[in-house]
């Protein structure tokens, strides 16, 4: 073995980069193609993914980018051969020379999520399949990589078809019919004339490769479209609106890739400058904007990290014709993904604005996932609207629906129709919310909310809810609660009372926790009386109450 390369399996580094970028390139091909004999499940696709991975770590961490040329059959780095495969089925470098790619570098600080993207692209192309897909060099345009660029030329389909008399010529095996529109080797000339070498300066230099740079491609198609709809609106021009259509809907799509959006607003505003004597063509290169799937992208090409939905976004959609509030909530009910969510939600509060009563009939008709989006939304842009729909909602008993409801209500204040609202969630058959609905009427002091809460002490509450009943109360109405809690406690003046009260032990749970809250020291006896006679989980919940209220005199005087 040359003494050059070191083992991969003792963990050092290789010293050879051509080995090493064949290692990543075999590794790469054979993912590839295990995706067409395996199920996406099975643990031979694991396999060749971690090696995958592994190689690309070894290479990159050695020897940085890897930088290369693609020939019919061969990968090239610098002027070593780094790839080869005859065999057009199984060829790397043929699916991506057929389809126009020259030149593939990788950089060095290429994420996984971009090598799975470039995997993922490789394998469609290993199918063969063409008539319902796009070639390899829009695919990888389409994808929006940081670190992977192409340099690309026109594809071609090779011509299939062989000579019955050449079956047998190993000769032939090789070769490759480029057509002649193609690019091709320099010719070789009968006569050489003399070269002459000149320094180019660094800024030239910079210039020139950033005008091949794939990732300029945005800005280049935008001049390209503003170019031709200069050309459409010239009357001596054969080119017609309609002969760009298909050109339109192209760019519109790869526009919708990621961070593209303020470009799609640019896009929007040359249509409307130079189509504008062609309104009936321009509604309709615009309302494939809206459409629910595109929304879906734009959405989604929205970086995971952003807060709040990107101002060309809002910009975008104003300028779009189409119903925007019944399109995004259609969008919003396909989503599932939770950061998009919240752009969506975003969204919808500004065209809400004039349209509140129609918006809040959404929410009563909508799957009951999206509801709870749609409330909190409402929240912000037409909270007085969820006060009449309030009992709706407790009858539909939609769980996450009644959550956002409740902390919407409680988030916007207190007023009689706020309060009347969680009045009517005391009714939900969800105890969070129940709860959750107590606790905000006991904040406000609501008094008609008193005999609703103190019906919830019942021996099918839990011990939670009995706690939120008695302190409620007594937040509510002390004066009314205290006489309520002796009453609970010993409603016929003695022990008989005590367990065969309407409430029984609820009661007495509930008004234990009450009287913690209240301060009258006669009320001392009572919850002895209570601990002396009560069962092990009543006993200690009156003896904590008469603690806490010991301890809070006591830290009062002290």
């Amino acid at each position: 073995m040359d003494s050059r390369i070191a083992w991969h399996s003792t963990g050092l580094m290789s010293e050879n980069p051509g080995k090493d970028a064949n290692d990543v390139l075999l590794a790469l091909a054979r993912a590839g193609r295990s995706f067409l004999l395996y199920d996406p499940g099975n643990e031979a696709i694991r396999a060749f993914l971690e090696d995958y991975q592994d190689s690309w770590a070894r290479y990159a961490k050695a020897h940085g980018d890897l930088d290369l040329t693609v020939r019919p059959f061969e990968l090239v780095r610098g002027d070593e051969v780094v790839y080869l495969e005859r065999d057009r089925e199984r060829s790397l470098a043929f699916k991506m020379f057929r389809d126009g790619v020259r030149s593939l570098s990788i950089g060095q600080h290429t994420t996984w999520d971009e090598l799975l993207r470039l995997l993922e692209i490789l394998s469609i192309r290993f199918t063969g399949i063409r008539q319902q897909e796009d070639d390899l060099v829009t695919l990888l345009w389409k994808a929006g990589f940081k670190h992977i660029d192409i340099h690309a030329v026109e594809g071609f389909i090779p011509d299939e078809e062989e000579d019955e008399e050449d079956d047998d010529d190993d000769d032939d095996d090789d070769h490759l019919e480029v057509p002649a529109d193609q690019d091709r080797p320099f010719p070789v000339f009968a006569s050489r004339g003399e070269v002459v070498y000149r320094d180019i300066d660094l800024e030239a230099q910079v210039t020139a490769l950033s005008e091949a740079d794939s990732r300029h491609l945005a800005e280049d198609s935008l001049r390209l479209a503003e170019l031709l709809l200069q050309l459409v609106a010239d009357e001596d021009d054969a080119m017609r609106p309609l002969h760009l259509q298909f050109f339109l809907d192209e760019l519109r799509d790869f526009l919708m890739a990621e961070e593209q959006i303020g470009r799609l607003v640019r896009l929007v505003k040359m249509l409307q400058l130079h189509l504008r004597h062609e309104p009936h063509l321009l509604e309709e290169t615009l309302h494939r904007l809206t459409e629910t799937e595109a929304l879906l992208r734009i959405t989604r090409s929205i970086q995971k990290n952003h807060a709040a939905a990107p101002p060309e976004l809002l910009e975008l959609l104003n300028m779009l014709p189409g119903d925007h509030l019944a399109h995004l909530i259609d969008v919003l009910s396909s989503e599932r993904n939770q950061g998009s969510r919240r752009i969506l939600r975003q969204l919808i509060e500004p065209f809400v604005v004039g349209r509140e009563a129609w918006f809040i009939d959404q929410v009563l008709s909508v799957k009951p996932e999206v509801a709870a989006d749609l409330i909190r939304s409402a929240g912000h842009c037409a909270p007085r609207g969820l006060v009449p729909i309030a009992g709706e909602l407790v009858a539909r008993g939609d769980e996450a629906a009644l959550t956002e409801l409740l902390w919407q209500v409680d988030r916007i204040g207190s007023s009689p129709d706020l309060d009347a609202a969680l009045l009517a969630l005391l009714s939900s058959p969800y105890e969070a919310v129940r709860v959750g609905a107590m606790t905000a009427l006991a904040n406000r002091a609501y008094e008609p909310a008193f005999g609703a809460i103190a019906a919830r002490s019942e021996p099918s509450s839990s011990t939670a809810e009995l706690e939120a009943v008695g302190v409620a109360l007594a937040l509510i109405d002390p004066v009314e609660a205290t006489f309520l809690f002796r009453k609970w406690i010993r409603p016929g003046g003695g022990l008989m009372g005590l367990l065969g009260g309407k409430g029984g032990d609820a009661q007495c749970w509930s008004a234990a926790a009450g009287l913690e809250v209240l301060d009258d020291p006669k009320d001392d006896a009572l919850l002895e009386w209570l601990a002396k006679r009560a069962g092990k989980g009543l006993y200690a919940r009156a003896r904590k109450a008469l603690v806490r209220r010991r301890q809070r005199r006591e830290g009062r005087h002290g």
